[in-house]
């Protein structure tokens, strides 16, 4: 396991996926800081907007 430092970026990926039907996924990047963590990504995160119709 690496520790976190101030300066890293670091990227969070969870998702879920039934085979066979569909997947979801967030991939955010974010900014390790003195005081925690700065998103670096602002994509909308509702289902509508994170859905790809076939």
């Amino acid at each position: 396991m690496t520790p976190l430092e101030v300066g890293m970026i670091v990227s969070n990926e969870p998702g879920i996926y039934i085979p066979g039907h569909a997947g979801y996924r967030i991939s955010d990047s974010m900014l390790v800081t003195e005081d925690g963590a700065r998103p670096l990504t602002s994509f909308p995160r509702d289902l509508a907007s994170c859905t790809i119709s076939l």
